[in-house]
């Protein structure tokens, strides 16, 4: 950290008040590039197979058999194969991807539902270029699947190429039939946007895949699950729609339109501008993520569908280009980075920084999103470089994959508190349930869903069985659907729940 920081701080000393605009951004351009360097890297000899040695190391202790199915009892009250696809495509939705993947229903890999998208790669060279989508990589997420994210787990995100780079200088230009793809290993799920061509509006997808461990063998192990194979050899998928979701804990409205059903949904890149201290990029602070990634993983390793050798390629300002030609340059909480790093340099705390600060206490208070750290750095180093080697040596046939444990959960505890997952230290009853509840139940909601019966916000205008119902929820056993706060989103201790309870108790 202290290494990282003074580097931080030489960098920022140089160029922070630069102009932003003009500065250069992502590996030299490709238009330069011969055509034997083209090949040459086209043609690179794939990785040896790995073979797991029969005697290997143990680093972790593992849970064996760790279900692959995600929160499986929410999404199983909802159609799957079939009758899924009859429902989604019966919609008449006139958005590219439903257009796409109604005629594309035999998708069996990661690769495969991209090329079906046309957001396939076509080569290992070019980030937007030489027939690859745009792509970029986040080494920390406050996103659905933001639990599993780390530089050695990132999350992904493969897009159409938009008319330039961000920031925008001029009026936006959307790009017709663009598509978004976000994808960190984990879980089985990818995440999907495009815009309805009738409507203007934004429409949301979540695609989960089975993997060939759930039918065989009735679950699948961590390796399985954050391993290269996750991106294959898929058995089944189901796509599913903002509105079939939006009643459960995959509602992908609590994070896109935030303000309630009537107003607009939105894109959201919550470090949208310049200096990106979580993207990995060739330069700054953004090498050193990608140095970090590949501590443990191949350079002949894809991840994310992104072939390995384009890893280093990632430039979060074509994501930043794409949604602002979308139209959403004006986002409702997102990290000043910049004034983040002049802290650095002055040697002060950087959750004094006021704009960060003010967000971090609407969070808390249950009138703004999840904030990211405000760091670059929020792994627990211990937790982390165990995890990073595990993966090398997994990766390399010298650890028994059946030891490999879930690399999720790797961030420190104050960043399991300021991104949500836990509730501050300091916290009373009242603020502990605020904290962990109000994302979800608060008064934006739409009121005829059921969790719109809870609101967080407003504690004295709930009546005794919506009360009794909510300790009856934080009750459950882990591992139970219904389990407040859901266990993707955070957690609470005995002692805690006890605290909310009373708190509950005397409203």
């Amino acid at each position: 950290m202290e290494s990282w920081r003074k580097g931080w701080a030489i960098w920022a000393v140089l160029g922070v008040s630069g102009c932003v605009a003009a500065t250069a951004r992502g590996p030299a351009p490709t238009q330069g590039v011969s055509a034997e360097a083209i090949a040459a890297v086209e043609e690179e000899a794939a990785p040896p197979p790995v073979q797991a040695t029969p005697q290997a190391e143990h680093l972790i202790q593992a849970e064996v058999g760790h279900s692959a199915v995600a929160d499986q009892a929410v999404l199983a009250h909802l159609p799957a194969g079939d009758a899924q696809w009859q429902a989604l495509c019966g919609r008449g939705h006139d958005d590219v991807v439903s257009e796409r993947l109604c005629k594309s229903r035999g998708v069996r890999s990661l690769a495969e539902l991209q090329a079906a998208l046309g957001i396939g790669f076509v080569s290992k060279i070019g980030n937007g270029d030489f027939g690859n989508p745009a792509f970029a990589f986040l080494s920390h997420s406050t996103s659905l699947t933001g639990r599993s994210v780390s530089p050695i787990n990132p999350r992904v995100f493969v897009f159409t190429d938009p008319s330039t780079r961000g920031p925008i200088a001029g009026p936006p230009k959307p790009t017709e039939d663009f598509v978004a793809l976000g994808f960190a290993r984990g879980e089985p799920l990818v995440e999907l946007v495009a815009r309805d061509r009738t409507t203007n509006e934004l429409r949301f997808f979540l695609v989960r895949f089975e993997l060939g461990c759930e039918r065989e063998q009735g679950g699948c192990s961590s390796w399985d699950l954050f391993g290269p194979s996750v991106e294959g050899g898929w058995v089944g998928l189901s796509v599913y729609d903002d509105a079939d979701l939006e009643n459960t804990v995959f509602d992908c409205n609590v994070c896109h339109q935030p303000n309630g059903p009537s107003t607009r949904k939105l894109l959201r890149m919550s470090q949208q501008r310049f200096p990106w201290t979580h993207f990995f990029r060739d330069k700054d602070q953004g090498k050193e993520l990608v140095d970090e990634y590949f501590l443990a993983h191949d350079k002949r390793e894809a991840y994310g569908g992104v072939p390995g050798q384009l890893v280093s390629w990632s430039e979060p300002a074509r994501l930043e280009g794409l949604v602002e030609h979308e139209g959403f340059i004006e986002q409702p909480g997102e990290l000043p980075t910049k004034a983040l790093v002049q802290r650095i340099v002055a040697g002060k705390p950087l959750a004094g920084e006021p704009t960060y600060a003010a967000f971090f206490a609407a969070a808390q208070a249950g009138r703004g999103v999840t904030m990211p750290f405000p760091d670059a750095r929020f792994v627990e180093k211990e937790r982390y470089k165990l995890a990073s080697a595990t993966y090398r040596k997994t990766l390399a046939g010298t650890l028994d994959v059946e030891a490999f444990p879930s690399i999720a959960e790797l961030h420190s505890d104050e960043a399991r508190w300021r991104t949500g997952r836990r509730p501050a230290p300091d916290a009373d009853g009242k603020g502990i349930v605020v904290q962990m509840c109000a994302r979800c139940h608060n008064g934006s909601l739409d009121p005829s869903l059921s969790r719109a019966r809870f609101d967080a916000t407003a504690l004295d205008t709930m009546d005794e069985a919506e009360l009794a119902l909510a300790i009856e929820r934080m009750k459950l056993p882990s591992g139970s659907p219904l389990k407040m706060p859901p266990e993707r989103f955070g957690e609470l201790t005995e002692e805690e729940i006890a605290k909310a309870e009373a708190a509950l108790l005397v409203q």
